[in-house]
């Protein structure tokens, strides 16, 4: 825009607000003012052909001060451009980059440079803020009011409660007209809070609080007028896009053209993939390294699960074998009678790797209070209301339930009705009932005594702080189980 900046006398490139010089602090500072009337594109057109028709350096650098622009932008060229309005408001960096930091200072007592402006009904000993987060977008929406309503009078909770909710209004993906009128009234409202509770909280003098970051809080509604939704034109893709490139300069002397060869040399380098006969010799095929099955489980079955060690050979015990055995007979419509010959000894597992994400166990993890827990899982299954009714049609619900991954096994069986299969499986009591839940592996289902027949297999679980991903895909693993297991709780 070819401004000269945010700092100087008409930082705003909105509205024609005029500063206010701070003998005592030795900067400028936008106080509110009435009637304060937003610039268009032609008045910008007017001030730069002032500035350019000016005939000495000293008379064109007083227009600069006054009207804050330096001069003509190339961006004029584009008759699609209207100045100031193509420039919407970022939010990234206003809200989460300048008005969370500044009021952080504010509470913690650090804003003013003088001790005795930081006394404060609204300052908090510093002591208080050692857990608080840098992601200051996570902290304004999750973590600020419950953290400050502790420490703060009701009004200041309250004035910052205005800010956190047109901070989750301006984040959404689609914001209505009603949604646009309340993100006006909530920014000033607290545009006024800080004026009256902040500024104005005794007879001292304050007027440092004006930032110019506090002023654009105005204009954040009119950009949603323009532009729609803040998620369209936040800096978050471009912060992201500057981190990548940033690492690819190497050379301080000519830093554009080694950044430009450098990303044609990474093009190139990825294009060779396609030439079969170049590649081979570039990007040798690794042999694929092999693991005994007691250090690394697989099957091709379910290429997408691994059980990794520690391991070690575990003979079930009877309330396990018969689970089990109750397992096999939900999957294959048999009779718990008609299974011989089962072996009791298993190998026991204390991982699961699915897609790249290990899934632990209760087994494996040392200690269960400090350290993070990956082996607490939500399940969802299909039960018959009426499974201890034999008379009634069954009427199948489903019903979440919650446990932990006790460990993993594998188990190798011979059915009389089908050839060796491998299952996996992972055996926890929830809520006084045992409960066979294998479907986010090698195995399927069993349910309690009473009601295996009456179970299906999972729809969804959810790995608590392991991964978000394990549900669809737990889901997929298990749909030939489900529709077994339905035919046999019929």
């Amino acid at each position: 825009m070819n401004i000269t900046g945010h700092n100087s006398y008409h930082g705003c490139r909105i509205c024609n607000i005029e500063e206010v010089y701070s003998q005592k602090h030795k900067h400028i500072y936008f106080p509110p003012k009435q009637n304060c009337m937003n610039k268009d594109h032609s008045d910008w057109i007017g001030y730069i052909n002032e500035i350019e028709a000016a005939t000495t350096n000293k008379e064109k650098e007083i227009l600069i001060r006054k009207y804050g622009i330096k001069g003509k932008s190339i961006l004029f060229e584009l008759s699609s451009i209207k100045f100031p309005r193509s420039f919407p408001i970022d939010i990234m960096h206003l809200f989460f980059e300048n008005i969370a930091p500044q009021m952080f200072k504010l509470w913690s007592a650090h804003f003013f440079k003088d001790d005795d402006l930081n006394a404060t009904p609204f300052a908090i000993s510093k002591f208080s803020w050692d857990v608080i987060a840098e992601e200051w977008a996570n902290w304004i929406t999750l973590y600020s009011v419950p953290l400050i309503k502790t420490f703060l009078p009701a009004k200041y909770v309250k004035g910052w409660n205005e800010f956190v909710t047109a901070v989750h209004l301006c984040m959404q993906s689609s914001i209505s007209h009603d949604d646009k009128k309340i993100i006006e009234k909530k920014l000033s409202t607290f545009y006024k809070h800080i004026v009256k509770d902040y500024a104005k909280v005794d007879n001292k003098d304050r007027s440092n609080i004006f930032l110019i970051s506090f002023h654009y809080l105005l204009h954040v509604a009119e950009s949603i007028e323009d532009f729609g939704p803040c998620r369209g034109y936040w800096q978050f893709s471009m912060e992201r896009m500057c981190g990548m490139l940033i690492p690819l300069v190497k050379s301080q002397l000519h830093p554009y053209a080694n950044l430009w060869n450098n990303l044609v040399l990474y093009e190139r380098f990825n294009l060779l993939k396609y030439n079969k006969e170049v590649c081979k010799y570039i990007f040798p095929q690794k042999e694929e390294k092999k693991w005994p099955s007691h250090i690394v489980f697989a099957s091709p079955l379910y290429k997408e699960y691994e059980i990794y060690s520690p391991s070690k050979q575990y003979t079930l015990t009877q309330a396990e074998l018969k689970k089990l055995k109750e397992t096999y007979s939900a999957i294959y419509d048999i009779n718990v009678n008609q299974i011989e010959n089962f072996s009791p000894i298993v190998r026991k597992y204390g991982k699961l790797c699915e897609d790249g994400h290990i899934i632990s166990s209760k087994w494996v993890t040392k200690d269960k209070i400090k350290n993070r827990n990956n082996y607490s899982v939500a399940i969802n299954i299909t039960v018959d209301k009426y499974a201890h009714f034999p008379n009634i049609l069954p009427e199948l619900e489903v019903k979440e339930i919650f446990g932990e991954i006790e460990y993993f096994i594998m188990h190798r069986s011979t059915t009389p009705t089908t050839p060796v299969v491998e299952r996996l499986i992972f055996e926890r009591p929830v809520f006084g009932t045992s409960f066979f839940k294998p479907s986010i592996g090698f195995g399927i289902t069993a349910t309690t005594p009473t009601t295996a027949a009456a179970a299906t297999a999972t729809t969804s679980i959810t790995a608590a702080a392991a991964t978000p991903t394990i549900s669809t895909t737990a889901a997929a693993a298990a749909a030939t189980a489900t529709r077994t297991l339905t035919k046999a709780a019929r």
